[in-house]
């Protein structure tokens, strides 16, 4: 009998999860602006990490505005390269689906 070894990432593979793509993500991010004004508020955004599944989703809110919020305004600008940035940053967070 000859064995091979078959490695799966513990993560994705034992539990059926998928990880979220760019589209997924910011179609999450979009959905969440409540007052259609074009830009994510601080309690939109923690909002969508709840919806992630974040342990912390404030914690996330807090470096994902650290990260992307380039004019320091408070809030994600949906038409500009910060929710790019902001994009880039859930997706580095490795959020999944089933």
């Amino acid at each position: 009998m000859v064995r091979i070894s078959c490695v799966f990432p513990p993560k994705m593979e034992m539990k059926g999860e998928v990880p979220l793509t760019r589209e997924e993500v910011t179609k999450i991010f979009k959905k969440h602006d409540k007052d259609n004004n074009g830009k994510l508020s601080w309690d939109e955004v923690t909002a969508a990490f709840v919806e992630f599944n974040s342990k912390w989703p404030w914690v996330r809110t807090e470096q994902a505005f650290r990260h992307a919020d380039n004019n320091e305004d408070g809030s994600i600008d949906m038409q500009d390269q910060e929710l790019e940035k902001f994009v880039g940053y859930a997706l580095s967070c490795e959020y999944t689906r089933k």
